[in-house]
């Protein structure tokens, strides 16, 4: 009767402990299964950085040797444009202590910013508080020329008047 009543606690064992393993994948494989979904349209590239250096007070390098422009008061908002025949490839928020820079138009941490692109560009704030929600110090933009494509010129293929000899009979 020992032997069986040992054999009985052994199976149950062994099916607790599969039971106990079964439990734990359900849970992690509903648990996967019940993330959110991505978002289907990709953030615009966003970094946080501080100032560069040798560049103090700027985010993007010195107005003074490198293409930027910059608008440090935002009187009439925040707004940049480019000299004639250029445009906007990066956009900086000063904002605390943190600079953040943009590539592409786009909202993140609590700034947006329009115009990636063209000649004009304009930055809100868009965040209403807590402490990561800073007013903005001043905006840059960093500017290139406006690459123009060229048309190659093709060579028009000209005949050149060959002589035949004249056949006449005689």
């Amino acid at each position: 009767m020992k032997a069986t009543y040992a054999r009985l606690v052994r199976q149950l064992s062994r099916i607790s402990y599969i039971a106990a393993v079964v439990f734990i994948l359900s849970g992690l494989v509903l648990g996967a299964v019940a993330q959110p979904a991505a978002a289907s349209a990709p953030k615009p590239e966003v970094k946080a950085l501080q100032p560069l250096g040798g560049a103090v007070g700027h985010c993007l390098g010195n107005p003074a040797t490198n293409p930027i422009e910059k608008d440090e008061n935002g009187a009439d908002g925040w707004k940049i444009d480019a000299p004639a025949g250029y445009i906007f490839t990066e956009v900086a928020v000063k904002a605390g202590t943190v600079c953040y820079t943009w590539t592409a138009d786009g909202t993140h941490d609590g700034y947006s910013v329009t115009g990636i692109g063209t000649s004009h560009v304009e930055v809100d704030k868009v965040c209403t508080g807590g402490p990561d929600c800073k007013d903005i110090s001043h905006i840059e933009g960093w500017y290139e020329v406006i690459e123009t494509p060229t048309e190659t010129p093709t060579e028009t293929p000209t005949e050149t008047p060959t002589e035949t000899p004249n056949r006449d009979s005689d």
